[in-house]
């Protein structure tokens, strides 16, 4: 980073545009996993156009990623850390995103033991497990952005 660019004051954001988006790409993973699985709308979720219509959802879900202000992602991007307050951030952030994100991959393990226990099995349980992963990585990707968007102050306020 050069000294210009540290020099300069950071630039505001609007929370409530940041928390919108947060917790718009915390929902469209879970649109996109009920429009695969659930019987009635599994036609719908497993259509494929040039990519299936949960891919292309959980594309969308990950590409708002980069709507999020640019203090978020130099604060969750190791390069780009200016100062101590924003390690600390950076710390703060990632150990609550890995509780929840290990909470996250138990209540989705239980509910493919409770799933597996009901009698799906063969390609529909293999399909479930997949989506299990997808999630799981996904909002390993999401969750440290939410996190921010909802405890960050912009500088105007701070």
């Amino acid at each position: 980073m050069s000294i210009s660019q540290t020099a300069q004051p950071p630039t505001s954001w609007n929370p409530a545009n940041a928390r919108l988006l947060g917790a718009l790409a915390l929902m469209l993973p879970i649109i996109a996993a009920l429009l695969y699985h659930v019987d009635s709308w599994s036609e719908i979720g497993q259509a494929r156009f040039l990519i299936t219509v949960r891919g292309a959802i959980i594309s969308t879900s990950l590409a708002s990623m980069m709507f999020m202000p640019k203090a978020f992602r130099r604060i969750l991007d190791s390069k780009g850390i200016a100062d101590e307050h924003e390690m600390f951030r950076r710390a703060t952030t990632f150990h609550a995103s890995y509780k929840l994100i290990i909470l996250i991959a138990l209540i989705l393990i239980i509910i493919a033991g409770i799933a597996a226990n009901n009698g799906l099995g063969g390609k529909d349980m293999r399909h479930l497990l997949t989506t299990i992963g997808m999630m799981i990585a996904v909002y390993s990707m999401i969750i440290p952005f939410n996190i921010l968007a909802w405890t960050m102050v912009p500088p105007d306020e701070e």
